[in-house]
This record gives C-alpha cells, sequence and structure tokens, in this order.
C-alpha cells in the first residue's frame, strides 16, 4: 500500500528537510503541520503563467534553449513515482505536482516557476527538488515514461513596475530570468540518504537555527513551566 511507504514532496526539500530538521520530522513522521499563510495571489499568478507558456517555443523561456514545445498539462496532476531506492537500499517515493517540462526532438527540460527575485548562488537550494521531478517523469508508478530528461531549470518572474491602469484593470511588467540547474543525480541520493536517515530515526531531528515554529514552541514551554 502507497501509504504505508515513505512518501516525499520536493516542495518539502528547501524550505522544509533544509530549514529545520525537527519540524520536517514532525509532519512526515508525527503528522504534526503548522499550516503556512502563503497567499493565494502567488497561485494566481501560477496558473496565469502556465496557460499563456502552455504550448509555446521553448524560445520563449531563454533564446539559448534547443527548440522544443513547453508543456505544462501535468502541473494540474499529482504525478508518483516507483518505488526507488536510497544509498542504503531503502525504498522511497516521490509525489508532486511538475510546473512545466520542455518536449525536444531527442529529451526533455524539466521547468519550474518562481515568482521571485532569483538570484544564481540562490537557485542552487531547488535542484534537488528539480531532480525529484525529472525522476518522477523518468520513473511514474503509472502512465507514460517521460525523458531522458537532460536539463533542468527555474523561470522566474518579478514585478518591476506598473505600466497602465484603465478602468479596473492594471498592466504590471515582470522582470523574467532562466537559470540553468545542472542534475546531479549522485549528490540527490546522497540528499535523500540524510532524510531517511532522519525518518529513520538514525539522527537526531534537530531544530532549525532560525525556524520561527520551534523558537514560538519554546517560549510557549517557557511560558507554561512559569505559570
Amino acid at each position: 500500500n502507497i501509504m504505508n511507504d515513505v512518501i516525499l514532496s520536493p516542495s518539502d526539500f528547501a524550505f522544509g528537510f533544509d530549514q529545520c530538521k525537527k519540524c520536517y520530522y514532525d509532519k512526515i513522521v508525527n503528522k504534526v503541520k503548522l499550516n503556512g499563510m502563503f497567499p493565494s495571489v502567488f497561485s494566481k499568478f501560477d496558473r496565469c503563467q502556465k496557460h499563456y507558456y502552455h504550448n509555446k517555443n521553448s524560445k520563449y523561456l531563454n533564446q539559448d534553449l534547443d527548440d522544443g514545445i513547453i508543456n505544462t498539462e501535468k502541473s494540474d496532476f499529482m504525478m508518483v513515482s516507483t518505488h526507488l531506492l536510497d544509498n542504503k537500499n531503502r525504498p522511497f517515493i516521490l509525489r508532486g505536482k511538475l510546473d512545466a517540462f520542455i518536449q525536444h526532438k531527442d529529451y526533455v527540460t524539466v521547468v519550474d516557476f518562481k515568482t521571485t527575485d532569483m538570484k544564481i548562488e540562490k537557485s542552487k537550494m531547488y535542484r534537488n527538488q528539480l531532480v525529484s521531478y525529472a525522476l518522477m517523469l523518468e520513473n511514474p508508478s503509472k502512465g507514460m515514461k517521460l525523458g531522458p530528461v537532460k536539463k533542468l531549470g527555474l523561470f522566474c518572474f518579478d514585478p518591476v513596475s506598473q505600466l497602465s491602469h484603465a478602468a479596473d484593470n492594471a498592466t504590471v511588467k515582470m522582470k523574467t530570468t532562466y537559470i540553468d540547474i545542472t542534475r546531479d543525480d549522485k549528490a540527490f541520493y546522497e540528499y535523500i540518504t540524510k532524510i531517511l536517515d532522519l525518518i529513520h530515526g538514525i539522527t537526531k531531528p534537530e531544530s532549525g537555527e532560525k525556524c520561527s515554529t520551534c523558537k514560538f514552541m519554546e517560549q510557549q514551554n517557557n511560558l507554561r513551566k512559569a505559570s
């Protein structure tokens, strides 16, 4: 049964496991999580962007990309991988939604959309998320395999100015940036092995140094002890 397996969500990597091992452990193992206040406007931006770029040529994202067709159809569906194995031969499953992929003549590029001003050095934090999407396309639990996935990229939107306003309609200009991410499966499986070490109790779930949730819980515990 898939629900009895270790199921990992790629979107939980950069702002979950990397930020606070304790909160990540509580979410995955203890099924305890604090629902974040993620503004719905970002989801609206996301839907508009996917609708616009679907079926367009890859050159719309970046002139240096090989010719191909952008496909955002899978963004509405939850993708699930087959059982994969970490470096200690422990099984896990990847599950998540892919923003877009580019179908080139003989390979595929995975693309993730971000509404942010992305710096090159910061983009590396999303590498494992993108590799996860690549593996899900190449190793789906059902449906057609896509691949090989040879390239990964982030396509970033950064609002810079408002161009016009008329009645109830405003036009906003966004700067777009495409960032290539090198696929590194070896580093990915090393990363997943660390996650499974945590989940299986081999390493201790330490609080993140800057984790506001853990700091809040610590303050609450101190108040209870003092009362």
